[in-house]
Parts: structure tokens; C-alpha cells; sequence
């Protein structure tokens, strides 16, 4: 009994010592995972105002929790990236518990990533990641692209912002690209 516990310990300390180390690695590459509430994504997705056929780009996935919210309800298709390994697997594992086959979760650096098939791009990242993706995402972005910037402004964007969604302690920001 004795070894079954230790046995059981010694794993709980692996999963948190991987767990801690993969939200380190994240701060580390530019974004800390931060989740946004169920009411947050609605909110966000309803004036997204999503159509069956729109390809959903979730750049630091975190949890998928924005993509899954996104699947389920509208129907879209999208791709989460997500450079923690840690937060891909538990991804994954509600990817697979949804039975959401029109989406996929992939590690890669956001700033790597191609977000040319995007009819909407969603990003809750600090502004400095933003500052170095902004002109990646203009430069890529087909015609129409709808930007949504959970949390922070994109400096020099204001002309194509359209909306701001007010919540407490992030608001939300919506950009239409023409």
C-alpha cells in the first residue's frame, strides 16, 4: 500500500512539475494562459456573428475553450495554435469529448503560423505578441477578415475597428480588415 502511494505521488509531482514548467514556457514565448469565462465567449462569438462556412483561427489557443465554444454552437471549422504542449493535450482531450471533428489543435509559434485560409482571427495576447503579428495578419488577411482582440487594443488599427465589447478586467476589441 505504502509503494502505491508513494507510487501516486510521484506522478501527481511529474503532472504538476510539467504542468507549471509548460505555463512558464509559455510566458517565456510571448503569452501567459489566462482562460476566459463561458459568458465572455459568448458574448464575443455572438457579435462575431459566425456563418457555417467560416474558417476559425484561434492564435494561442490556450485551453481551446474559444475554438470549442466556436464549433459547437456555429458549426465553423478553425485551427487553434497553441505553443504549450501541456494546454494542446488538454485541448485535444475536449476536442475528442465534443465530437468535434471540423476542428484541429497544433503547436506551432503563432508568429510561424499561416492565417491566410482565416475568415476570422481570435486573440487574447499580450501586446508586444500583437505588435509583432499585426502586420503578418494585414499583409495575409483575405478580404473581410474579422479580427478579434480579446484584452488589448491593436495599435494602429482604429480605422478598422468597429466595436468594442466592455467586460470587466478585459475588454474586447473587433477589427474588420477590407
Amino acid at each position: 500500500m505504502i509503494y502505491f502511494l508513494m507510487f501516486f505521488e510521484l506522478i501527481i509531482a511529474f503532472f504538476l512539475a510539467f504542468y507549471f514548467s509548460s505555463l512558464i514556457y509559455s510566458q517565456l514565448k510571448g503569452a501567459m494562459f489566462v482562460p476566459s469565462n463561458k459568458k465572455e465567449i459568448k458574448d464575443i462569438l455572438q457579435i462575431a456573428n459566425l456563418k457555417k462556412n467560416d474558417f476559425f483561427l484561434d492564435l494561442g489557443s490556450g485551453d481551446g475553450r474559444v475554438l470549442i465554444t466556436a464549433a459547437k454552437y456555429y458549426n465553423i471549422s478553425g485551427l487553434g495554435i497553441e505553443i504549450n504542449p501541456m494546454l494542446l493535450l488538454i485541448s485535444n482531450f475536449f476536442k475528442k469529448i465534443h465530437r468535434l471533428n471540423k476542428i484541429k489543435f497544433i503547436r506551432q509559434d503563432i508568429l510561424k503560423a499561416n492565417i491566410s485560409q482565416a475568415d476570422v482571427i481570435y486573440m487574447f495576447l499580450w501586446p508586444d505578441l500583437i505588435d509583432k503579428i499585426k502586420d503578418k495578419i494585414k499583409k495575409q488577411a483575405k478580404k473581410n477578415l474579422l479580427v478579434i482582440s480579446h484584452g488589448f487594443k491593436i495599435d494602429g488599427w482604429s480605422d478598422y475597428l468597429f466595436t468594442v465589447l466592455k467586460h470587466h478586467p478585459f475588454p474586447t476589441y473587433f477589427y474588420r480588415l477590407s
